[in-house]
């Protein structure tokens, strides 16, 4: 636990009061001066900036598309790429402006493809699309070692799996009958969790980023687990929707919300707690739909479901204060 957030539990905690905790954050130099508010207030309009102008590049092709001839558009695409390579080459002296070059590239490959795609017709999928992306910008994420530019490469292979679950599933997953979870997701999100709370070395990253991966998980594996667990009665779940379910996505799920309570009590991490008794709380109620009709069980299920709710409440709040008190001794 790094200076900060022990004063803060301290403080939290009530062992050390307000005065004594700006005190503190003061002599230790972790409250932030008028300089570091210039330097991070430099960044951010500079990042807005660059996001600002892909955004307009990519409304100018939307807006133009048909006024202009398929070889302009994919000549203006690629000059645009080129322009940003060049950018990156020439402002590798200035670290800020170097990545931020770097990034503007990356996202302009993204551009080209979908440019190039459209333009030519080439039947590509659109999970094609983005695993490209994602495969040409892995290098220039190595390279960089940068958190923005692994960010955007992290959302843009999300993308692309999340578009080729709806159209390919793994042999093993089928023969596993566990063809319903995308795996290949849920490992992609694993291992972004376990980089940031490794290797982040932004305060935000490592305290924000992994309660994300680990809702994203979380939910991503529950929702397929409710629907097995409700079986005939899923449509309650999905209304509308064709659904089936299978015991080895519950046993899957079961084993990441046992590895996640585990490693909720070894970090002590009430997000991760919580996360895992919501998942429970989910799932039991979806396997209370199999007890009879909705219309005969919806009073006495919603009954269960507050009186199950307020227990989840009280024993997070029993482990927050027990941990709270092994910070503060």
């Amino acid at each position: 636990m790094d200076s900060r957030r022990r004063l803060e539990h301290w403080h939290a905690a009530g062992a050390l009061s307000g005065d004594g905790f700006a005190t503190a954050l003061a002599e230790l130099g972790l409250r932030p001066d008028v300089a570091r508010w210039r330097v991070l207030a430099a960044r951010l309009l500079l990042a807005c900036g660059v996001l600002a102008v892909l955004a307009g590049i990519i409304m100018a092709f939307a807006a133009n598309w048909l006024a202009w001839p398929r070889l302009a558009r994919a000549a203006l695409a690629e000059g645009l790429l080129a322009a940003a390579l060049a950018a990156a080459w020439h402002g590798r002296r200035h670290p800020v402006l170097h990545r931020w070059a770097v990034f503007a590239m990356t996202g302009l490959i993204g551009v080209v493809l979908a440019v190039i795609g459209q333009a030519y017709q080439t039947g590509a999928d659109a999970w094609q699309l983005f695993a490209l992306w994602a495969a040409l910008a892995l290098p220039w994420a190595l390279y960089a070692r940068w958190l923005p530019l692994w960010l955007l490469w992290f959302v843009v292979a999300t993308l692309a799996l999340t578009t080729w679950q709806g159209r390919s599933r793994l042999e093993v997953l089928l023969l596993l009958g566990a063809d319903e979870l995308n795996l290949p997701l849920l490992l992609l999100w694993g291992a972004g969790w376990g980089a940031c709370a490794r290797w982040a070395q932004q305060d935000w990253a490592r305290r924000g980023l992994p309660p994300l991966l680990a809702l994203g998980l979380t939910a991503g594996s529950t929702l397929p687990a409710c629907v097995a667990l409700a079986d005939g009665s899923a449509s309650v779940i999905l209304p509308d929707v064709a659904v089936a379910g299978s015991a080895m996505v519950v046993v899957l799920w079961v084993g990441w919300i046992a590895l996640q309570t585990w490693l909720a009590f070894r970090l002590r991490s009430l997000t991760l707690l919580a996360l895992s008794a919501f998942a429970g709380w989910v799932a039991l109620l979806s396997l209370l739909t199999n007890l009879g009709r909705m219309e005969d069980i919806v009073v006495l299920l919603a009954l269960f479901a507050v009186l199950l709710l307020a227990g989840i409440g009280g024993l997070l709040r029993h482990w927050h204060r027990a941990w709270q008190r092994e910070t503060s001794a």
